[in-house]
C-alpha cells in the first residue's frame, strides 16, 4: 500500500501472546509482554542496539500493516517487517519491508509519541518477524506493536477535521475528530465491523495523514481508542456518514 493523503486507521489483530520470543531478552522489570498492552507506561525495555522480536498469529488471517508505537528508536536506526505464511516464522515470506531507516523528528522532545506505521497491500500471515538496528541507542524500548487491517476511504474525511492537545489532571493528550462523509455501502460496512470489532476500549493505530514527514507526521499519528458511540447516517443512495472522535492512548 503505498503512502496516501486520506486518513488510515490500523485496526489490531489479536496474535497469540505466548508465542512471543524477543532477543536479546527484555529486562525482568519491563518485559517483552508489555508490547501486547495498550497502556502507556507499560513499554518493554532490551539493553542492546538490536532487537529481533518474533510472535505468531492464533491462526492464519490476512493483515495490511503493522504499528511499533511508543518506541525510543534515533535518527538514523532501522526496522525490517516480515510476514510468513506458516507459524514460527516458516514457509513463505508473504511481505517483506526491506530494511527502512527512520527518520525522526525530534521537535517536540517527549511531548509526543514516536510511533512507526508500515502500511502495505494486504497478505496473509501466520507469523511475524521484526528487526530492530539502532546504533544511536543504549536500550531499545518499544510500547506497542500492532499488526492488523488498515481501513482507507476511498473519500477522505471533509474539511473541518479537528485536532486538539488536551491538558487536564497534569496529563497531555492529542483529540481526532473528523466527518467521513463518502462512505459506499461495502466501505461502511467493513468500517462499522472493526469499530465495533475493537469496541471503545480497545486501542488502534490512527494516522490522518500518511504521506507527510517529520513533524506534520509525527503530530497526526497517534494510538487511540473511540470516545463517541458509533453512528451512521444515509444521506443519498449507498452513501453513508460517520463522525468520530479518537482520543489518544495516555
Amino acid at each position: 500500500m503505498a503512502l496516501s493523503d486520506k486518513l488510515n486507521i490500523l485496526f489490531p489483530i489479536s496474535v497469540d501472546e505466548s508465542s512471543l520470543v524477543v532477543t536479546p531478552a527484555a529486562v525482568a522489570t519491563l518485559p517483552a509482554e508489555h508490547v501486547f498492552n495498550d497502556r502507556r507506561d507499560k513499554f518493554m525495555r532490551v539493553i542492546s542496539t538490536t532487537a529481533i522480536i518474533k510472535f505468531n498469529a492464533n491462526e492464519l488471517t490476512l493483515i495490511s500493516g503493522v504499528g511499533i508505537g511508543n518506541h525510543n528508536l534515533a535518527n538514523g536506526s532501522t526496522v525490517r517487517i516480515r510476514a510468513y505464511d506458516d507459524f514460527s516464522q516458516a514457509g513463505a515470506v508473504t511481505y517483506d519491508s526491506t530494511v527502512i531507516i527512520l527518520d525522526i523528528d525530534s521537535t517536540m522532545g517527549d511531548l509526543l509519541t514516536q510511533i512507526y506505521y508500515c502500511p502495505f497491500n494486504e497478505v496473509s500471515y501466520k507469523s511475524i518477524q521484526i528487526d530492530i538496528s539502532a546504533p544511536g541507542n543504549t536500550q531499545i524500548d518499544i510500547g506497542r506493536i500492532m499488526p492488523g487491517f488498515v481501513f482507507e476511504p476511498s473519500w477522505n474525511y471533509q474539511w473541518g477535521s479537528k485536532w486538539q492537545w488536551i491538558e487536564e489532571n497534569g496529563v497531555s493528550y492529542r483529540v481526532f475528530s473528523f466527518d467521513l462523509n463518502e462512505l459506499d455501502n461495502t466501505e461502511n460496512d467493513r468500517y462499522e465491523f472493526e469499530k465495533m470489532k475493537a469496541t471503545k476500549q480497545g486501542d488502534l493505530l490512527l494516522c490522518t495523514q500518511p504521506s507527510a514527514t517529520g513533524l506534520e507526521r509525527l503530530k497526526n499519528t497517534a494510538i487511540c481508542k473511540r470516545a463517541n458511540d458509533i453512528s451512521r447516517t444515509r444521506h443519498r443512495a449507498n452513501t453513508n456518514k460517520h463522525s468520530d472522535k479518537y482520543q489518544e492512548v495516555y
